[in-house]
Order: structure tokens, then C-alpha cells, then sequence
């Protein structure tokens, strides 16, 4: 019978399986070109480097393209990368009524299954805008209560897009493609606590990878909750207001969403554009020494998205929106050097930054503007922008739009790298196969794959992608020597304040050792996988995940896997702990936790070694004290949410992390934490329970790396105790 769900993947299979129509064709083609070029520039930021280093420590081999790299990966860190990669720079696009990021996911699952698939150029950009469609739609569905609430919607609508062009790719029909959309429900990932953040981008990266592994477990033949965007659904755990009639692509007149979708002219928070047009304006004009107050009158969300006072480093600087006005007027242009940590931290900029202050006001329309300068020896300048560059009623032309990803994607691939891109993107609806894009984002210098990756590092400093708009009037600043910035609260920024709920988990950590009951746990978590249902879960998780694994020895009495998948740790805590939960008996008591927490608490641990007592416990009093900081969750599993923290830890201390990279874990974890108790009695069940082990797993990995996330991922204004506690009002 169909469902709002199985209908809505109908219209979008349906779509995809006939010729674009041209306006649509055309959107595609552009958010396609922009995104690619967003993603090659950042190969070797070291949010990328840091993910490419993991893959290769995981043993990552595969045939998927990764833009601007040479070599290729495996297609979950294929997509992971490049998901990440698009998004890193705030540089994509962006659908301004929902904020949403469409392009970064989509591409990055796209890329990542065609290797498999050989789609036909147009099945491949069919599949790519069904995917932006589809995150778009749910998007509007739950805005803007959703986004409002903290969360990162580019993450929790990402990972239904990819679902989608994932289904497309994989052939799957609608009834298949429902069930991937119910199993990546369960996937969710992203809160605005972890703005400034490696783990920011990460979202885009986790939603692409995650909507893949959905797809893969619904052609499987696995599935979760019936008709997930119904009434019932996740969409009420997502928002306070659901639109469910948005996800029939809505009015009468109206398109496609992503006929609406723009394209960014600055690398940072969209929403400061229109203040940033008119500081750059205005720049020739004034001199900055002379200033002694601006004020930007502006949308609300300015404050709310980009309200950092003081940012202490380049990544910090894409959220302030005081920062985007300062350059504009110091410099005359903002960009990718003008959010370099050099610029973030240089004194002139800083008190630039202090003289601004933000005057919210709702009747002005987000891609509108009002900036008024105060001097001391000259009268007052107002400058007001009504449409922001790059906005629906500005757009880019298709020449503003090559000139930009020739400044983002010709460092790294070389001269003349954008234009071929342009060029295979243009010939895709007539192209039999992708090859030709993939041969356009291969780096091409002098024959050595990795020649053009290492020189755009520091091309990257000297550019501006919006020079058409801006001029070079003063060099960047060098290094401040002061050291990072107080953020408002007096602290550096990032930093975390003090006796927080993440403070108390490092204290566990801190003191953690092994205790009888973490015994117990350990005891029952290896029996239960040695189970014949935990036998049969494991092989169930296997076959759809690596099918060339299927007849793999069944898990040892350890508790892990008898041959180890070749993904590593993370993957063998998946399989394990999914195994653990799905032999559980209803309602199994447990020694003082909750069962699934005790399982996802051990599979984690044990992933990483034998001797796990005493991270094991650390981990379990640190789910239960998540937990107790929960509200009810409404239709969050949370006993699964305060799991994933609680693995966390426990995976932090089997790699012996320090306190720094402990917190950088807890934040990545926590920022992903997802699971719906509508998935108890489904496949879900304990597939949900083993992804919260896996993402454990590779978040204390990540963190080892070097990889960054929000220093208050619990109590933050944006964390994940805000997000469960009911909307005010």
C-alpha cells in the first residue's frame, strides 16, 4: 500500500528515470559544476588530509574518486571525504529557505557509487538532482522550526537526498527505496553546537556515507520503521511543526526546489552576504583607521548562525558575521584568504571586528542588508543591499560561476582544471558513461598524481574566489602573535566552560577501572554474539554491507568477528554490536544499565582490544549520566542516543586519547548521536544500536587524527541536551 514515504521516493524514481526537464537540467548543471569545485579545493585543508589518513589507515581501497585526488577509495570514505571536502569551506550552495546545503551529499554519494553502477552521464545527473530534490522537500517540510531548534538540517535532511540518489544509482524501486529512507532515519546526524568545528563539515560527509549504507541494507532486504515522513513519523521527532505537504513539491507555478538553489560568493555563513556586499562597496570609499562604529542592521539569523564576536582561528571566522564585514571593509574583497587563520587573529581585523554591532531585525529578508558607518571625520555612510549577490534575485552568471570554480578547482587540477569540468558536466545528459568527469578531476601536473594537491595549499591563501567583485587594496596580515581570541563568554573561543556535563565524562575517564558489573557486561556481550540470532545478525549486517564476506567464519566466543572486516575496528563494533542486541531477549534486565547501552558500551570497547574492563566501565557511567541529562526524548531511542557517547569514551581510552582528543571524540559522537525508538521490533533495532558503536569507533579514531569538534557538545546552547528538550512556546 503506499505510504507519504514510498510516495514521495515514487515522484523522485519516477523523475529521475525520464529526461530533466531543461530548467531542471540546468539547475543540476550548475549546483553540480559549484559543488565539484568546492570539494576539489579543499584536498589538502587538514580536515581532509586528516579523513584521507584515516581511510588509508583502515585499509581503504576502491575504485570511488575523491575530486582533486589521484587516488581513489572504497566507497564509504569516498564518500565521507568528499562530503566533507564540499562542505568544508562553507563555499557550497545553498537552498535560503531551508539553509540548506544540498549539493555537498548528494555529490558525494553520486561519485562514490558510480564506479559500481556505470550510470549514463544523464542517469548520473537524474540521480544527483532526485537526491538535492528529496532533501529539499523534507527540508521544507520541517523548517523553520527545525533548523531554529539548533539542528544542523544540511545533516538531517542530507542523509534522506543521498538515500534517494543512492536508490536511483542502485536501481532500487519505491517500496526499496522507502525502507532506505526508514533505515537512514535512524542516521541523522548534525547539531549547530559543532559550527567552527572540523565536525561541521563532517555532517555533509556523514550523511552521504550514511545514506549509502542505508540504500545498500534496504536492497538487502533490510528495513526500519514503516513510512518514516508520515504522520508519526520522524519528521514529529525532527521539528515541532511539520509541513508534510511540502513534500509534494508544493504549489501550483512552482518547480523544482532546486531551481531555487544559489551559489555562495564568500566561504562563509550565507546569511552575512548581503552585510559583506555592502562592506565591500563601501570599502574605496572609507578608510578603516577612521571608523569608530558600524552597525549592521540585518536578518535574525545573522546573530543566531553567525554571532561570534572574536574568532580564533580561520574555521571560527566562517560564523562571524562581524568578522565577513571587517574584511570587506579592510581589505575590499573576503575571500578564502580573508578566512585564513592569519586574518582571523591579525589585530587590526579584531578591532575592526570590536566596533560592529548587530541590530536584528525581522522585516528584513535574509538576503537583505543595512550597514551604517560611523567616522571621525566624515558624516555617516548607510549602504543597504535588497538582493545579495549569488541570491535568487542576484544570481551568478554562468560566467560569475565558472570564475569562481576556475579560483577554487585550477590550483589543484591546473590551468585550465575548471573548464574541463564545466565541459564534462555540460556533456553528461548525452554522455554513456562518467568517465569523462572523472577524468576532469583528476590533478594533471607533470604526470604526478599528487603534484597539483600539495601547490594548492598555499595558492589557496593567495586567491579570492570573488575578486570580480572586490579589489586588492591591503596585503593579509601576517600571524597575530597574541595568541587566539576571547570569544563573548571571556574564554578562548572553542574552548569549554567549566563542570560542564562533558567536564564529569573526562573525570570518569580520568578514573576509570574495571568493575564487576563492566565484567558482567563483557560476559554477556560475548555470549550473546556467539548466539545462533547473534550469528545471524552479524551475517545479515555483513551480507548487505560486504557481500563478498557473506560465508565468513560466524563471530568467536570473544565477541569479535572470526575474520576481521577490512574496515577495521569501526566496522567490527557495527557487526558485533548489532549482534549483541538483536540476541538480547525482550526485556532483558540488566546489571543497573540498560542492556542496549551495556552492548554498544562493550561492542566499542572490545573492537579495540581484549582488555576493555575498565574503558568499558568508564563508558557505561558515562551513557548513564547522558541519560540523566536527556529530557524524554520524544521519539528518540535514548537509550541508544547516551550509548554512542558512552562508547565514545570507552573507544577514547582503548586508544589512550588525552584529555584534548577525549573531548574532540565526545563532540564528534555526540553531534551524530541518532536512533528512533519507532526502530525497537524492526531490523533497525539493532542495526541502529551497532551504527552508534561504529560512529564511536571512528570518532575516537578521527580524534587521534587530529580531528576537531564542539567543546560543549552536551550543554551547549546548540548541543544535544538543547535539541531534546521541547521547543519554548
Amino acid at each position: 500500500m503506499p505510504t507519504t514515504t514510498t510516495d514521495l521516493c515514487a515522484t523522485m524514481l519516477t523523475a529521475a528515470a525520464k529526461p530533466l526537464p531543461p530548467a531542471v537540467s540546468a539547475a543540476a548543471s550548475r549546483t553540480l559544476f559549484n559543488v565539484l569545485g568546492t570539494a576539489t579545493s579543499t584536498v589538502t585543508a587538514p580536515a581532509v588530509t586528516t579523513l584521507l589518513a584515516a581511510a588509508a589507515a583502515a585499509g581503504s581501497a576502491g575504485a570511488a574518486p575523491v575530486p582533486g585526488l589521484a587516488a581513489t577509495l572504497d566507497p564509504y570514505w569516498a564518500a565521507l571525504v568528499t562530503g566533507t571536502a564540499a562542505h568544508l569551506d562553507d563555499f557550497d550552495d545553498t537552498h535560503l529557505a531551508t539553509v540548506i546545503h544540498p549539493g555537498a551529499a548528494t555529490l558525494a554519494t553520486v561519485l562514490s557509487l558510480a564506479p559500481e553502477t556505470v550510470p549514463s552521464g544523464a542517469a548520473f545527473l537524474a540521480a544527483f538532482a532526485a537526491g538535492c530534490e528529496a532533501q529539499l522537500r523534507i527540508g521544507n517540510a520541517i523548517s523553520p522550526e527545525h533548523y531554529d531548534h539548533g539542528w544542523h538540517i544540511t545533516g538531517t535532511c542530507g542523509v534522506f537526498g543521498a538515500a534517494v540518489a543512492a536508490s536511483v544509482l542502485l536501481g532500487l524501486d519505491a517500496e526499496a527505496a522507502g525502507r532506505a529512507l526508514s533505515l537512514a532515519a535512524t542516521m541523522t546526524a548534525g547539531h549547530r553546537e559543532a559550527f567552527g568545528s572540523m565536525t561541521k563539515p563532517l555532517h555533509a560527509g556523514k550523511a552521504a556515507a550514511n545514506g549509502v549504507l542505508a540504500a545498500r541494507l534496504a536492497a538487502a532486504g533490510r528495513a526500519g520503521p514503516p513510512d518514516p515522513l508520515g504522520p508519526g513519523g520522524v519528521l514529529e521527532v525532527l521539528s515541532a511543526g511539520v509541513h508534510r505537504q511540502e513534500l509534494s513539491g508544493g504549489r501550483p507555478g512552482r518547480g523544482w526546489e532546486l531551481e531555487l538553489n544559489t551559489f555562495k560568493t564568500y566561504p562563509c555563513g550565507v546569511v552575512a552576504h548581503p552585510a559583506m556586499d555592502a562592506a565591500i562597496a563601501v570599502s574605496e570609499r572609507i578608510d578603516p583607521a577612521e571608523i569608530t562604529a558600524v552597525t549592521l542592521r540585518c536578518h535574525p539569523l545573522v546573530p543566531e548562525l553567525m554571532g561570534t564576536v572574536q574568532p580564533g582561528d580561520g574555521l571560527r571566522s566562517r560564523f562571524s558575521a562581524r568578522h565577513g564585514v571587517a574584511v570587506g571593509l579592510l581589505f575590499g574583497r573576503a575571500g578564502l584568504a580573508e578566512f585564513s587563520d592569519a586574518v582571523a587573529t591579525a589585530p587590526e581585523v579584531a578591532r575592526l571586528r570590536a566596533l560592529i554591532t548587530l541590530d536584528p531585525d525581522p522585516g528584513v529578508a535574509r538576503d537583505a542588508a543595512v550597514l551604517a558607518i560611523e567616522t571621525r571625520s566624515a558624516g555617516p555612510v548607510e549602504v543597504r543591499v535588497e538582493h545579495t549577490r549569488g541570491s535568487v534575485a542576484r544570481p551568478l552568471t554562468d560566467a560569475e560561476l565558472l570564475a569562481k570554480v576556475r579560483l577554487l578547482a585550477d590550483p589543484v587540477l591546473g590551468d585550465g582544471g575548471a573548464d574541463r569540468i564545466r565541459a564534462a558536466v555540460d556533456a553528461l545528459p548525452a554522455a554513456a558513461d562518467v568517465s569523462g568527469l572523472f577524468a576532469a578531476l583528476r590533478p594533471g601536473r607533470s604526470g604526478e598524481p599528487g603534484l597539483g594537491v600539495f601547490t594548492a595549499s598555499l595558492r589557496r591563501q593567495d586567491t579570492a574566489p570573488n575578486d570580480a567583485a572586490s579589489h586588492p587594496r591591503r596585503p593579509a596580515p601576517t600571524q597575530s602573535p597574541g595568541g587566539p581570541a576571547a570569544s563573548p563568554h571571556g574564554r578562548p573561543a572553542g574552548t569549554p566552560s567549566p563542570d560542564s556535563t562533558t567536564d564529569r565524562i573526562l573525570a570518569l575517564a580520568a578514573q576509570a577501572a574495571p568493575s564487576a558489573r563492566a565484567e558482567a557486561d563483557l560476559a554477556r556481550f560475548s555470549a550473546a554474539v556467539a548466539t545462533a540470532n547473534g550469528i545471524s545478525a552479524a551475517r545479515a549486517v555483513q551480507r548487505a554491507l560486504r557481500p563478498e564476506e557473506a560465508d565468513d567464519p560466524p563471530p568467536s566466543s570473544s565477541g569479535r568477528l572470526g575474520v576481521a572486516l577490512p574496515g577495521g575496528p569501526a566496522w567490527t563494533a557495527w557487526v558485533t554490536g548489532a549482534a549483541a542486541v538483536a540476541a538480547l531477549p525482550a526485556g532483558t534486565p540488566g546489571a543497573g544499565a540498560d542492556p542496549v547501552v551495556a552492548m554498544v558500551v562493550c561492542a566499542a570497547g572490545r573492537a579495540l582490544g581484549d582488555d576493555c574492563a575498565a574503558a568499558v566501565a568508564a563508558g557505561i557511567q558515562a551513557a548513564e549520566l547522558v541519560e540523566s541529562g536527556l529530557a524524554s526524548g520524544g521519539g528518540w531511542s535514548v537509550p541508544v542516543v547516551s550509548a554512542a557517547i558512552g562508547a565514545g569514551l570507552a573507544a577514547g581510552l582503548m586508544l589512550g586519547l588525552p584529555q584534548s582528543q577525549l573531548r574532540n571524540a565526545l563532540g564528534i559522537c555526540a553531534t551524530q548521536a541518532a536512533g528512533l525508538r519507532a526502530a525497537d521490533g524492526t531490523d533497525a533495532g539493532p542495526l541502529q544500536a551497532g551504527k552508534a558503536a561504529f560512529n564511536a569507533v571512528e570518532a575516537a579514531l578521527l580524534a587521534r587524527a587530529g580531528f576537531t569538534g564542539p567543546a560543549e557538545p552536551l550543554d551547549g546552547r546548540r548541543g544535544l541536551f538543547a535539541l531534546f528538550r521541547p521547543p519554548s512556546g
